[in-house]
Formats: structure tokens, C-alpha cells, sequence
């Protein structure tokens, strides 16, 4: 578990649930989410730009900052979304936490048998819209590694769904879950 807080820049990723069966779960990283929020960005970037007319009445300084930020903040998103991948899986067969990570600086492959986590913390969080219906779900190691695991858009579960995958996880793994609401 040491190794994996010394490479904490893989662990501060949120992953989103993709499978849950029986006997396992696996949690990938949001990388469609990413491409499709930098398509949104560099198209409208580009629609600025390239159609300065319908930013009529706006200063150019303005209009040239927004389009090429919105084609800037898209291309670096295209950037994050296709040099790094990850996922968690809670393998209940193999009784371990399976975490693979691979970036431009890092390539992390670990086996984190269930015994070296202490407990799942879930607690409220906002929504987009300012409501506190919203839970998110970290699994606790020693020392103090955390794995963020969501679902969603924004990475967080609704109660019934958070209260079903925290009691599978806590059965799976033998710990306790810790509500922080």
C-alpha cells in the first residue's frame, strides 16, 4: 500500500462504474465524458471564430479570448482523455483490489488485497444544480490511500443506488462503511 500513496497522482482520479456482477466490480476512467465535453469546447471555439457575426456587438479582444480558449481547454482535454487510462476492479474471487493506471509518466499496475483497506466513506455532495441529493464513494487503506469511485457524469451515485453498491462492497471486502453526511 506504500507504493501506491508514493504514486497518489494515479489515486486522485475519479473512476466510474462500468460492470457490477456477483462476484466483481470494475470502475474505469470517465475518457468518453472527456472527449465529448472537448468536442462541445472545440466546436464552439470554432464556431466563434470562424463566424464572427454572430458575436456581433462584443469586443474582438473578448471574442478572440473566448474562441481560442474554448479550442485551447478542448484540445487539452483530447489530450488527457487519450494519454491516460485506468481502472479499479473489486475482484471478489481473487479477494483484492486489482488498480491499473497508465499515463505519460506513469504505469501502475497494483494488487491490493482487501485486507489492506479499513473502511468505505461515502458522503453528500452537491449536484450541478445545487442539491444535496448527491453521494460520493471512497474506499479508505492504510495510511490514508483513498480510491474514488463514482458513477454519473459528475461522479457521484443517488442514495438507493450508493446504498446498494456501499453494503455489495462492505459484504465483499469485510470492512465497515462510514456515512459523512
Amino acid at each position: 500500500m506504500n507504493r501506491a500513496q508514493d504514486i497518489s497522482k494515479s489515486l486522485k482520479w475519479q473512476f466510474r462504474l462500468v460492470e457490477n456482477t456477483q462476484a466483481r466490480m470494475r470502475f474505469v476512467l470517465p475518457r468518453v465524458s472527456l472527449f465529448f465535453v472537448a468536442t462541445i469546447s472545440v466546436s464552439i471555439g470554432l464556431v466563434i471564430l470562424l463566424f464572427p457575426e454572430l458575436s456581433a456587438g462584443q469586443p474582438r479582444y473578448l471574442v478572440l479570448f473566448a474562441g481560442w480558449g474554448g479550442v485551447l481547454l478542448g484540445l487539452c482535454l483530447y489530450y488527457f482523455a487519450m494519454t491516460r487510462s485506468g481502472e479499479v476492479v473489486l475482484e471478489g474471487l481473487k479477494q483484492c483490489v486489482i488498480v491499473n493506471f497508465k499515463s505519460p509518466k506513469e504505469d501502475l499496475a497494483l494488487h491490493i488485497p482487501f485486507g489492506d483497506f479499513i473502511s468505505i466513506e461515502t458522503r453528500r455532495v452537491k449536484d450541478m444544480h445545487g442539491l444535496h441529493n448527491h453521494w460520493k464513494i471512497e474506499l479508505v487503506g492504510k495510511n490514508d490511500v483513498r480510491i474514488k469511485l463514482g458513477a454519473s457524469f459528475n461522479g457521484t451515485f443517488r442514495k438507493k443506488v450508493r446504498d446498494n453498491l456501499v453494503n455489495k462492497m462492505s459484504e465483499m471486502i469485510g470492512i465497515p462503511v462510514t456515512f459523512l453526511d
